[in-house]
């Protein structure tokens, strides 16, 4: 347990030269470089505060960060993709207003996510917030209308009501496709 407590506590020296004069009792520590006294600043590991992308360069050094910089990069530009490919085909099908609406949805997805993406966190909290309180919303209103259905025994889902368990009918099931 003290290790662990020695290890949250002790500071972290502002460049890899200087770790070699950890001082947990002071503010700062003397290095001697070439017969010189230099002073070196060292900030508390309280205050120090490391991004994703500088903790893989000291655990894995210049390549394994370069490595997971690469991933993440890829990872993003494909959700990326996936989410602009998902909003201009859905889009696409239900409201065709051009002569090629795949290519003007996709282009007014840019639009909207492409400044949402400049921002910084501090500068989204509105719109963060209020995109949590739509989904609490969203999921809320599914809840509660499978709920009344229940309950009033409606059936609109094509399930047979003779308790039988059956699935719904081709028919049904061909109504539920969705088809561009």
């Amino acid at each position: 347990m003290t290790a662990t407590t020695e290890s949250i506590s002790s500071p972290i020296h502002s460049s890899p030269s200087q770790r070699s004069s950890v001082s947990s009792d002071t503010e700062s520590s003397f290095e001697s470089q070439s017969g010189n006294e230099v002073a070196n600043e060292v900030v508390p590991a309280q205050e120090r505060k490391l991004e994703i992308i500088e903790l893989s360069g000291l655990f894995l050094g210049t390549f394994g960060q370069q490595i997971y910089a690469g991933v993440i990069i890829v990872y993003m530009y494909g959700t990326l993709w996936a989410y602009c490919a998902v909003f201009a085909k859905a889009f696409a099908a239900h409201l065709p207003i051009s002569s090629s609406p795949y290519v003007l949805y996709a282009i007014i997805f840019g639009m909207l996510v492409v400044p949402g993406s400049l921002m910084e966190f501090k500068e989204q909290v509105a719109v963060q917030v209020s995109l949590s309180l739509f989904r609490v919303v969203m999921v809320s209103v599914m809840v509660i209308t499978c709920l009344i259905a229940q309950y009033r025994g409606d059936n609109e889902f094509g399930f047979s009501t003779d308790g039988s368990g059956d699935f719904p009918s081709k028919s049904t099931v061909d109504a539920w496709k969705f088809e561009p």
